[in-house]
């Protein structure tokens, strides 16, 4: 006998995790929400100080979208998109090990980070993916190689589904959107009703670093977390709404990512605490031609765990679709 669909899994996990009240957002707290000046608000700032990375803004109806360009225009497009918590810098590292020979585009995800988040609104992967297409469309640019981690690699793989004129190849890094044949450390606590994604305590920001890396863990747990403490216990609240809407029917488009044409490639860490990497074999089912990388002792986050050879697997990939 066959397990539980996808769609039937996630809704058991959405089930068992908003049983827990206290996951739940408080819609008069979601209101009354506003963004607060925090330290790594200001660090954020900073990059403008540098020449080649430009912060730029743009509108997908009624999301503002903040993104940075690096590169020259003209160069193949590179769209990176974020996971769910973050925020356009994670790509930062990585970035600096692509060269100078793209256009990359980093856009931060309507209600996340420096985006507008909006109450009235849902937030589940289908409609982020439109919004994107939006934004992407309305800047009249030939199609792009797009890269996404985590909740970025879920909508990124919807997207690449749907909007193919857009999209030259499709990264998948370690993405979110699929079951795996082995239970994540993360849906183990889902399903007691926990979240280390959603930190409410400072103290809680380093752990939350400790489930999703493997390699350089203490430099995230303590150089990172302090610097982002105070920003992420703010944002709980939007937070806890966010992963809601991530978890809803209406995000989990597994059967869709059968319609990619695109060139896709599937990179992992194998120590991801987050999304198992068993997840590789369930998207390879589902996009045969994908290829498969897998790093040894990365967790979830290898543009910043790994970022050299991250940026390298990705050059090698896009060479090869390039060449086609």
């Amino acid at each position: 006998m066959s397990g539980p669909t996808d769609l039937e899994y996630f809704g058991i996990v959405r089930e068992r995790y908003l049983a827990n009240p206290s996951n739940r957002a408080d819609p008069n707290k979601l209101r009354n929400w506003s963004p607060r000046r925090t330290l790594w608000r200001g660090v954020q700032r900073l990059h403008s100080w540098s020449p080649s990375i430009r912060r730029q803004e743009a509108w997908a109806g009624r999301h503002r979208i903040p993104y940075y360009e690096i590169g020259t225009p003209g160069q193949p497009i590179v769209v990176l998109l974020h996971g769910f918590g973050a925020f356009k810098e994670n790509w930062m590292s990585m970035v600096r090990f692509l060269g100078r020979s793209f256009h990359i585009l980093i856009p931060d995800i309507p209600g996340f980070s420096e985006s507008n988040f909006m109450p009235e609104e849902s937030y589940t992967l289908d409609l982020q993916a439109e919004r994107l297409s939006r934004w992407f469309a309305n800047q009249q640019l030939a199609p792009a190689h797009w890269v996404g981690n985590s909740m970025g690699g879920g909508i990124a793989g919807i997207f690449a589904a749907r909007f193919p004129e857009h999209v030259k190849s499709l990264t998948l890094m370690n993405a979110a959107g699929v079951q795996g044949n082995k239970q994540s450390e993360i849906e183990k606590h889902l399903m007691r009703g926990e979240n280390p994604l959603i930190p409410s305590r400072k103290p809680e920001v380093a752990r939350m670093f400790e489930f999703a890396t493997e390699r350089r863990r203490q430099l995230f747990t303590v150089l990172f977390a302090p610097l982002l403490a105070s920003d992420m216990v703010h944002r709980a609240e939007l937070n806890r709404r966010l992963f809601e809407d991530m978890l809803a029917p209406a995000s989990l488009r597994s059967s869709e990512l059968g319609q990619i044409r695109a060139p896709t490639l599937i990179l992992w860490g194998d120590c991801d605490r987050v999304i198992d990497v068993s997840c590789t074999e369930a998207f390879k089912a589902l996009i045969p031609h994908a290829e498969v990388t897998v790093f040894p002792g990365v967790g979830h986050l290898p543009m910043m765990e790994i970022p050299r050879q991250a940026a390298q697997a990705l050059r090698h990939f896009w060479r090869k679709t390039d060449a086609r």
